[in-house]
Protein backbone atom coordinates (compact mmCIF):
# COMPACT_ATOMS: atom_id res chain seq x y z
CA UNK A 1 0.00 0.00 0.00
CA UNK A 2 1.46 3.60 -0.84
CA UNK A 3 0.79 4.74 2.93
CA UNK A 4 2.99 1.61 4.13
CA UNK A 5 5.59 3.04 1.63
CA UNK A 6 5.24 7.03 2.99
CA UNK A 7 5.63 5.88 6.59
CA UNK A 8 8.74 3.54 5.79
CA UNK A 9 10.75 5.97 4.13
CA UNK A 10 9.95 8.74 6.98
CA UNK A 11 10.71 6.30 9.52
CA UNK A 12 13.63 5.59 8.09
CA UNK A 13 15.93 5.15 10.90
CA UNK A 14 16.43 1.75 12.17
CA UNK A 15 15.08 2.89 16.04
CA UNK A 16 12.25 4.35 14.48
CA UNK A 17 11.07 1.34 12.05
CA UNK A 18 12.11 -1.32 15.03
CA UNK A 19 10.29 0.54 17.98
CA UNK A 20 7.21 1.03 15.57
CA UNK A 21 7.35 -2.58 14.50
CA UNK A 22 7.81 -3.96 17.88
CA UNK A 23 5.12 -2.41 19.40
CA UNK A 24 2.99 -2.95 16.20
CA UNK A 25 4.24 -7.31 16.93
CA UNK A 26 3.81 -7.08 20.40
CA UNK A 27 0.28 -5.50 20.45
CA UNK A 28 -0.90 -7.35 17.82
CA UNK A 29 -0.26 -10.39 19.87
CA UNK A 30 -1.95 -9.23 22.93
CA UNK A 31 -4.83 -8.49 20.84
CA UNK A 32 -4.97 -11.92 19.21
CA UNK A 33 -4.67 -13.29 21.87
CA UNK A 34 -7.62 -11.28 23.78
CA UNK A 35 -9.48 -12.28 20.58
CA UNK A 36 -8.46 -16.14 21.05
CA UNK A 37 -9.30 -16.28 24.71
CA UNK A 38 -12.95 -15.17 24.15
CA UNK A 39 -13.24 -17.51 20.82
CA UNK A 40 -12.33 -20.31 23.20
CA UNK A 41 -14.07 -20.02 26.41
CA UNK A 42 -16.71 -17.85 25.59
CA UNK A 43 -18.75 -20.63 23.83
CA UNK A 44 -17.80 -23.17 26.93
CA UNK A 45 -18.89 -20.48 29.67
CA UNK A 46 -22.74 -20.23 27.27
CA UNK A 47 -23.20 -24.14 27.71
CA UNK A 48 -22.03 -24.59 31.34
CA UNK A 49 -23.20 -21.11 32.83
CA UNK A 50 -25.43 -20.65 30.75
CA UNK A 51 -26.92 -17.37 29.00
CA UNK A 52 -28.00 -16.13 32.38
CA UNK A 53 -25.46 -16.36 34.40
CA UNK A 54 -22.90 -15.17 31.96
CA UNK A 55 -25.59 -11.50 31.66
CA UNK A 56 -25.45 -11.14 35.62
CA UNK A 57 -21.31 -11.74 35.13
CA UNK A 58 -21.56 -9.27 32.25
CA UNK A 59 -23.70 -6.45 34.01
CA UNK A 60 -21.53 -6.65 37.00
CA UNK A 61 -18.31 -5.79 34.67
CA UNK A 62 -19.96 -2.85 33.12
CA UNK A 63 -20.96 -1.42 36.11
CA UNK A 64 -17.62 -1.73 37.71
CA UNK A 65 -16.07 -0.52 34.24
CA UNK A 66 -17.14 2.97 35.35
CA UNK A 67 -14.85 3.07 38.46
CA UNK A 68 -11.93 1.53 36.53
CA UNK A 69 -12.48 4.44 33.61
CA UNK A 70 -12.02 6.66 36.62
CA UNK A 71 -8.98 5.03 37.71
CA UNK A 72 -7.55 4.59 34.34
CA UNK A 73 -7.70 8.58 34.13
CA UNK A 74 -6.47 10.02 30.85
CA UNK A 75 -2.71 8.14 31.45
CA UNK A 76 -3.11 5.76 28.45
CA UNK A 77 -2.30 9.32 26.00
CA UNK A 78 -0.91 11.55 28.00
CA UNK A 79 1.25 9.69 29.95
CA UNK A 80 2.53 7.80 27.40
CA UNK A 81 3.17 11.06 25.73
CA UNK A 82 5.39 12.52 28.70
CA UNK A 83 7.37 8.60 28.85
CA UNK A 84 8.51 9.60 25.68
CA UNK A 85 9.62 12.91 25.46
CA UNK A 86 11.28 11.90 29.02
CA UNK A 87 12.62 8.42 27.80
CA UNK A 88 15.93 9.00 28.18
CA UNK A 89 16.39 10.68 31.58
CA UNK A 90 15.89 8.10 34.44
CA UNK A 91 14.67 10.57 37.42
CA UNK A 92 11.97 12.41 35.36
CA UNK A 93 10.49 8.65 34.14
CA UNK A 94 10.57 7.48 37.75
CA UNK A 95 9.00 10.87 38.69
CA UNK A 96 5.59 9.99 36.23
CA UNK A 97 5.69 6.76 36.64
CA UNK A 98 5.43 6.66 40.72
CA UNK A 99 2.98 9.97 40.09
CA UNK A 100 0.74 8.16 38.37
CA UNK A 101 0.48 5.38 40.37
CA UNK A 102 0.11 7.59 43.17
CA UNK A 103 -2.89 9.12 41.65
CA UNK A 104 -4.35 5.78 40.57
CA UNK A 105 -4.58 4.63 44.35
CA UNK A 106 -5.90 7.59 45.24
CA UNK A 107 -8.73 7.31 42.46
CA UNK A 108 -9.32 3.72 43.74
CA UNK A 109 -9.99 4.11 47.01
CA UNK A 110 -12.26 6.98 46.10
CA UNK A 111 -14.20 4.78 43.79
CA UNK A 112 -13.83 1.91 46.53
CA UNK A 113 -15.54 4.19 48.87
CA UNK A 114 -18.38 5.27 46.67
CA UNK A 115 -18.55 1.43 44.85
CA UNK A 116 -19.63 -0.10 48.96
CA UNK A 117 -22.01 2.88 49.23
CA UNK A 118 -23.98 1.58 46.06
CA UNK A 119 -23.30 -2.05 46.91
CA UNK A 120 -25.14 -1.58 50.21
CA UNK A 121 -27.86 1.05 49.38
CA UNK A 122 -28.78 -0.43 46.00
CA UNK A 123 -31.16 -4.12 45.83
CA UNK A 124 -29.92 -4.86 42.36
CA UNK A 125 -26.34 -5.32 43.30
CA UNK A 126 -27.14 -6.01 47.14
CA UNK A 127 -28.51 -9.48 46.15
CA UNK A 128 -25.54 -10.02 44.07
CA UNK A 129 -23.23 -8.58 45.94
CA UNK A 130 -20.36 -11.13 45.65
CA UNK A 131 -19.97 -11.25 42.45
CA UNK A 132 -19.95 -7.15 42.18
CA UNK A 133 -17.18 -7.12 45.18
CA UNK A 134 -14.86 -9.98 43.47
CA UNK A 135 -15.56 -8.05 40.37
CA UNK A 136 -14.32 -4.66 41.56
CA UNK A 137 -11.13 -6.45 43.59
CA UNK A 138 -9.94 -7.17 39.94
CA UNK A 139 -9.62 -3.31 39.17
CA UNK A 140 -6.35 -3.27 41.61
CA UNK A 141 -5.03 -4.81 38.55
CA UNK A 142 -5.55 -1.84 36.63
CA UNK A 143 -4.06 0.57 39.20
CA UNK A 144 -0.34 -1.83 38.84
CA UNK A 145 -0.77 -1.82 35.03
CA UNK A 146 1.41 0.46 33.41
CA UNK A 147 0.71 0.27 30.25
CA UNK A 148 1.67 3.36 29.15
CA UNK A 149 5.27 2.99 30.52
CA UNK A 150 6.08 0.40 28.38
CA UNK A 151 4.57 2.47 25.19
CA UNK A 152 6.25 5.27 25.95
CA UNK A 153 9.79 3.83 26.33
CA UNK A 154 8.77 1.99 22.99
CA UNK A 155 9.32 -1.43 24.59
CA UNK A 156 6.04 -3.55 24.58
CA UNK A 157 7.40 -6.77 24.20
CA UNK A 158 7.61 -6.43 27.74
CA UNK A 159 4.03 -5.99 28.75
CA UNK A 160 4.03 -9.09 26.83
CA UNK A 161 5.17 -10.36 29.96
CA UNK A 162 2.68 -9.46 32.01
CA UNK A 163 0.04 -10.60 29.86
CA UNK A 164 1.21 -14.27 29.88
CA UNK A 165 -0.75 -14.62 32.85
CA UNK A 166 -4.12 -14.76 30.71
CA UNK A 167 -3.14 -18.37 29.40
CA UNK A 168 -2.92 -19.43 33.30
CA UNK A 169 -6.58 -17.46 33.64
CA UNK A 170 -7.80 -19.20 30.61
CA UNK A 171 -6.61 -22.96 31.56
CA UNK A 172 -8.22 -21.93 35.20
CA UNK A 173 -11.86 -21.49 33.50
CA UNK A 174 -12.05 -24.37 32.38
CA UNK A 175 -10.58 -26.43 35.48
CA UNK A 176 -12.71 -24.79 38.08
CA UNK A 177 -16.02 -24.23 35.98
CA UNK A 178 -17.32 -27.12 35.21
CA UNK A 179 -21.26 -26.17 36.40
CA UNK A 180 -23.46 -23.57 36.70
CA UNK A 181 -22.80 -23.81 40.42
CA UNK A 182 -19.42 -22.78 39.74
CA UNK A 183 -20.16 -19.20 38.34
CA UNK A 184 -18.42 -17.21 41.14
CA UNK A 185 -15.42 -18.93 40.02
CA UNK A 186 -15.45 -16.63 36.67
CA UNK A 187 -15.05 -13.38 38.43
CA UNK A 188 -12.94 -14.76 40.96
CA UNK A 189 -10.54 -16.09 38.38
CA UNK A 190 -10.56 -12.98 35.88
CA UNK A 191 -9.62 -10.86 39.20
CA UNK A 192 -6.63 -12.94 40.07
CA UNK A 193 -5.21 -12.29 36.85
CA UNK A 194 -5.64 -9.05 36.23
CA UNK A 195 -3.75 -8.54 39.79
CA UNK A 196 -1.28 -10.96 38.66
CA UNK A 197 -0.40 -8.98 35.44
CA UNK A 198 -0.32 -5.81 37.50
CA UNK A 199 2.27 -7.09 39.67
CA UNK A 200 4.38 -8.57 36.86
CA UNK A 201 4.60 -5.34 34.89
CA UNK A 202 5.36 -3.43 37.85
CA UNK A 203 8.22 -5.79 38.53
CA UNK A 204 9.34 -5.56 35.58
CA UNK A 205 9.44 -1.65 35.29
CA UNK A 206 11.23 -1.36 38.57
CA UNK A 207 14.10 -3.96 37.81
CA UNK A 208 14.56 -3.82 34.08
CA UNK A 209 13.88 -0.65 33.96
CA UNK A 210 15.78 0.53 36.92
CA UNK A 211 12.99 2.72 38.25
CA UNK A 212 13.45 4.12 41.21
CA UNK A 213 10.38 4.82 44.03
CA UNK A 214 10.39 8.67 44.41
CA UNK A 215 7.73 10.92 46.12
CA UNK A 216 6.90 13.05 43.33
CA UNK A 217 5.89 16.98 44.09
CA UNK A 218 2.81 18.68 44.63
CA UNK A 219 3.69 20.63 41.14
CA UNK A 220 4.41 16.99 39.03
CA UNK A 221 1.41 15.18 40.66
CA UNK A 222 -0.57 18.53 39.51
CA UNK A 223 1.06 18.27 36.03
CA UNK A 224 -0.57 14.89 35.58
CA UNK A 225 -3.40 15.93 36.31
CA UNK A 226 -3.70 18.34 33.93
CA UNK A 227 -2.27 16.55 30.76
CA UNK A 228 -4.65 13.74 31.21
CA UNK A 229 -7.53 15.78 31.97
CA UNK A 230 -8.84 16.34 28.21
CA UNK A 231 -8.06 12.95 27.37
CA UNK A 232 -9.87 11.22 30.61
CA UNK A 233 -12.57 13.46 29.09
CA UNK A 234 -12.46 11.78 25.86
CA UNK A 235 -11.87 8.26 27.19
CA UNK A 236 -15.09 8.77 29.75
CA UNK A 237 -16.96 10.22 27.04
CA UNK A 238 -16.47 6.69 25.03
CA UNK A 239 -15.99 4.48 28.12
CA UNK A 240 -19.93 5.74 29.38
CA UNK A 241 -21.20 4.89 26.71
CA UNK A 242 -20.14 1.82 26.22
CA UNK A 243 -20.58 0.54 29.69
CA UNK A 244 -24.29 1.52 29.88
CA UNK A 245 -25.18 -0.38 27.00
CA UNK A 246 -24.91 -3.86 28.40
CA UNK A 247 -25.64 -1.69 32.18
CA UNK A 248 -29.01 -0.68 30.92
CA UNK A 249 -29.68 -3.71 29.40
CA UNK A 250 -29.43 -5.77 32.09
CA UNK A 251 -31.76 -2.95 34.18
CA UNK A 252 -34.74 -3.05 31.66
CA UNK A 253 -34.20 -6.83 30.34
CA UNK A 254 -33.52 -10.07 32.03
CA UNK A 255 -30.16 -11.48 32.88
CA UNK A 256 -30.57 -13.82 29.99
CA UNK A 257 -31.10 -11.44 26.96
CA UNK A 258 -28.13 -9.04 28.75
CA UNK A 259 -26.12 -12.11 28.04
CA UNK A 260 -27.09 -12.91 24.83
CA UNK A 261 -26.45 -8.24 24.01
CA UNK A 262 -23.20 -8.96 25.87
CA UNK A 263 -21.91 -11.89 23.87
CA UNK A 264 -22.50 -10.22 20.65
CA UNK A 265 -21.34 -6.16 21.78
CA UNK A 266 -17.61 -8.36 22.98
CA UNK A 267 -17.39 -9.71 19.03
CA UNK A 268 -17.51 -6.13 18.06
CA UNK A 269 -15.49 -4.74 20.55
CA UNK A 270 -12.63 -7.51 19.41
CA UNK A 271 -13.29 -6.76 15.60
CA UNK A 272 -12.41 -3.50 16.49
CA UNK A 273 -9.59 -4.02 18.84
CA UNK A 274 -7.99 -5.82 16.45
CA UNK A 275 -6.37 -4.81 13.56
CA UNK A 276 -7.74 -1.46 13.93
CA UNK A 277 -7.08 -0.58 17.72
CA UNK A 278 -3.39 -2.09 17.06
CA UNK A 279 -2.62 0.03 14.50
CA UNK A 280 -3.46 3.42 16.18
CA UNK A 281 -1.59 2.82 19.28
CA UNK A 282 1.43 1.75 17.41
CA UNK A 283 1.84 4.71 14.56
CA UNK A 284 -0.50 8.02 17.12
CA UNK A 285 2.91 8.61 19.04
CA UNK A 286 5.54 8.42 16.18
CA UNK A 287 2.84 10.68 14.26
CA UNK A 288 2.42 12.92 17.01
CA UNK A 289 6.65 13.19 16.92
CA UNK A 290 6.56 13.56 13.30
CA UNK A 291 3.98 16.08 13.31
CA UNK A 292 6.43 18.65 14.61
CA UNK A 293 8.50 18.82 11.23
CA UNK A 294 6.68 17.78 8.38
CA UNK A 295 2.83 18.61 9.02
CA UNK A 296 1.51 18.36 5.52
CA UNK A 297 3.26 14.42 5.32
CA UNK A 298 1.48 13.59 8.35
CA UNK A 299 -1.77 15.03 7.50
CA UNK A 300 -1.12 12.63 4.40
CA UNK A 301 -0.41 9.87 5.86
CA UNK A 302 -3.61 10.08 8.09
CA UNK A 303 -6.00 10.45 4.97
CA UNK A 304 -4.27 7.20 3.81
CA UNK A 305 -4.51 5.39 6.75
CA UNK A 306 -8.17 6.63 7.13
CA UNK A 307 -9.40 4.89 3.66
CA UNK A 308 -7.33 1.90 4.33
CA UNK A 309 -9.16 1.17 7.45
CA UNK A 310 -12.14 2.46 6.03
CA UNK A 311 -11.94 -0.04 3.01
CA UNK A 312 -10.90 -3.24 5.40
CA UNK A 313 -13.63 -2.93 7.65
CA UNK A 314 -16.12 -2.86 5.02
CA UNK A 315 -14.60 -5.71 3.84
CA UNK A 316 -15.01 -7.55 7.50
CA UNK A 317 -18.56 -6.54 7.99
CA UNK A 318 -20.33 -7.51 4.24
CA UNK A 319 -18.44 -11.12 5.34
CA UNK A 320 -19.43 -10.93 9.00
CA UNK A 321 -23.06 -9.73 8.28
CA UNK A 322 -24.42 -12.82 6.33
CA UNK A 323 -22.59 -15.08 8.63
CA UNK A 324 -24.09 -13.55 12.00
CA UNK A 325 -26.23 -16.37 12.58
CA UNK A 326 -23.39 -19.15 12.45
CA UNK A 327 -21.17 -16.73 14.34
CA UNK A 328 -23.24 -16.51 17.43
CA UNK A 329 -24.40 -20.17 17.03
CA UNK A 330 -21.15 -20.73 17.65
CA UNK A 331 -20.83 -18.51 20.62
CA UNK A 332 -23.68 -18.92 22.44
CA UNK A 333 -24.85 -22.31 21.36
CA UNK A 334 -28.28 -21.72 19.32
CA UNK A 335 -28.64 -18.74 16.51
CA UNK A 336 -30.43 -17.05 19.12
CA UNK A 337 -32.96 -14.30 17.07
CA UNK A 338 -31.53 -11.92 20.47
CA UNK A 339 -27.72 -12.34 19.77
CA UNK A 340 -28.13 -12.29 16.43
CA UNK A 341 -30.03 -9.03 15.88
CA UNK A 342 -28.00 -7.88 18.46
CA UNK A 343 -24.68 -8.58 16.35
CA UNK A 344 -25.73 -7.19 12.81
CA UNK A 345 -27.19 -4.04 14.61
CA UNK A 346 -23.61 -3.32 15.95
CA UNK A 347 -21.63 -3.83 12.87
CA UNK A 348 -23.00 -0.87 11.61
CA UNK A 349 -21.43 1.12 14.19
CA UNK A 350 -18.08 -0.95 13.67
CA UNK A 351 -18.30 0.53 10.00
CA UNK A 352 -18.83 4.08 10.72
CA UNK A 353 -16.29 4.11 13.78
CA UNK A 354 -13.52 2.63 11.47
CA UNK A 355 -14.60 5.17 8.91
CA UNK A 356 -13.77 7.82 11.43
CA UNK A 357 -11.22 6.54 13.16
CA UNK A 358 -7.70 8.43 12.08
CA UNK A 359 -9.56 11.41 11.67
CA UNK A 360 -11.04 11.35 15.61
CA UNK A 361 -6.79 10.53 16.60
CA UNK A 362 -5.32 13.25 14.21
CA UNK A 363 -7.03 15.70 16.59
CA UNK A 364 -4.81 14.55 19.43
CA UNK A 365 -1.89 14.16 16.48
CA UNK A 366 -2.20 17.69 15.93
CA UNK A 367 -2.08 18.88 19.25
CA UNK A 368 -6.01 19.94 19.88
CA UNK A 369 -6.65 17.50 22.87
CA UNK A 370 -9.37 19.46 23.68
CA UNK A 371 -11.20 19.34 20.37
CA UNK A 372 -10.33 15.50 20.63
CA UNK A 373 -11.98 16.12 24.38
CA UNK A 374 -14.81 18.02 23.30
CA UNK A 375 -15.58 15.52 20.59
CA UNK A 376 -16.09 12.46 22.43
CA UNK A 377 -17.92 14.38 25.38
CA UNK A 378 -20.96 15.48 23.07
CA UNK A 379 -21.27 12.14 21.15
CA UNK A 380 -20.80 10.02 24.59
CA UNK A 381 -23.91 12.89 26.43
CA UNK A 382 -25.90 11.91 23.32
CA UNK A 383 -24.71 7.87 23.15
CA UNK A 384 -25.77 7.67 27.11
CA UNK A 385 -28.74 10.10 26.48
CA UNK A 386 -30.64 7.81 24.00
CA UNK A 387 -29.51 4.45 25.28
CA UNK A 388 -31.34 5.22 28.83
CA UNK A 389 -34.49 6.22 26.57
CA UNK A 390 -34.23 3.62 23.64
CA UNK A 391 -33.45 0.82 25.82
CA UNK A 392 -36.71 1.68 27.72
CA UNK A 393 -38.46 1.46 24.70
CA UNK A 394 -36.83 -1.42 22.74
CA UNK A 395 -34.56 -2.83 25.57
CA UNK A 396 -31.55 -4.51 23.31
CA UNK A 397 -32.49 -3.57 20.06
CA UNK A 398 -32.37 0.33 21.81
CA UNK A 399 -28.81 0.24 23.47
CA UNK A 400 -27.92 -0.87 19.83
CA UNK A 401 -29.30 1.75 17.82
CA UNK A 402 -27.85 3.94 20.66
CA UNK A 403 -23.97 3.03 19.58
CA UNK A 404 -25.10 4.06 15.86
CA UNK A 405 -26.16 7.41 17.53
CA UNK A 406 -22.94 7.83 19.50
CA UNK A 407 -21.01 7.33 16.33
CA UNK A 408 -22.89 8.96 13.54
CA UNK A 409 -22.63 12.22 16.40
CA UNK A 410 -18.73 11.51 16.23
CA UNK A 411 -18.56 11.47 12.83
CA UNK A 412 -20.54 14.71 12.09
CA UNK A 413 -18.37 16.80 15.22
CA UNK A 414 -15.08 15.50 13.64
CA UNK A 415 -15.92 16.42 9.84
CA UNK A 416 -17.21 19.53 10.89
CA UNK A 417 -14.20 20.88 13.70
CA UNK A 418 -11.52 19.02 10.84
CA UNK A 419 -13.28 21.46 8.47
CA UNK A 420 -12.47 24.26 10.57
CA UNK A 421 -8.91 23.53 11.31
CA UNK A 422 -8.37 23.25 7.67
CA UNK A 423 -9.87 26.89 7.38
CA UNK A 424 -7.81 28.16 9.94
CA UNK A 425 -4.48 26.99 8.79
CA UNK A 426 -5.02 28.22 5.33
CA UNK A 427 -5.71 31.32 6.81
CA UNK A 428 -2.42 31.28 8.49
CA UNK A 429 -0.59 29.81 5.53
Amino acid sequence: MEFLKIMYRNFNSSHRKKAVAENFLSLSVLQVTSFLVPLITMPYLFRVLGPSKCGLIAFASAFVQYFAAIIEYGFGLSATREIAINQNDPHKVSEIFCSVLIIKIFFFCISALFFLTLLLAVPRFRNDWVVFLITFCGLIGNVLLPVYFFQGMDKMRYYLLSSLTVLATTAAIFFFIKAEKDYLNLPLINACGAIASGVIAVAVVLFRFNVRVVFPSKGQLKRQLIEGWHVFVANLSSSVPANTRVFVVGIFASDTITGYYSAAERLITMLFAFPLSVLAQSVVSKLSALFITDELLVRKLLKKLQWFTSLMYLTIVAVFFPLAPAIMTFFCGKPFPEAVLSFRLLLIPLLLAAYNAFRLQSFFIYGKSSIFAHVCLVAGIAGTASCFILAFLFSYVGAAVSLIILVVVMIWMSVKNEALLITQSAAKA
